[in-house]
């Protein structure tokens, strides 16, 4: 038996940036330093691609180490909507095309 943690990092589109900082800083970053620290436990990590993208074009450092985990298999990314919408509520093809863009993403 292994022990995978699952974590998700919800951030609606067009939230200020000083959230999305924030957001990298207190929370991203010190998740990070504890994947480094204990890499026995992978980490599953589902993120939408507004942040994503935010995260790459604002903190590139934080980003590069993101992929860096992701290249060592201690984060894998888990890929959902890219914009993060109740998929409920839209019509299948949006649904299909917003799962697909985040897998392409990802």
């Amino acid at each position: 038996m292994q022990l995978v943690l699952a974590v998700q990092l919800s951030h609606p589109v067009e939230t200020p940036t000083e959230a999305t900082r924030t957001l990298v800083e207190e929370g991203l970053v010190p998740l990070l330093d504890q994947v480094d620290a204990v890499a026995s436990v992978p980490l599953l990590l589902a993120a939408g691609g507004d942040l994503l993208e935010r995260i790459e074009r604002d903190h590139a450092d934080t980003f590069q180490r993101l992929v860096v985990s992701v290249a060592h298999r201690s984060i894998e990314l888990a890929a959902g909507p890219i914009y993060e919408p109740v998929l409920a509520g839209i019509p299948r093809r949006d649904r299909i095309g917003q799962v697909r863009s985040q897998g392409d993403w990802v």
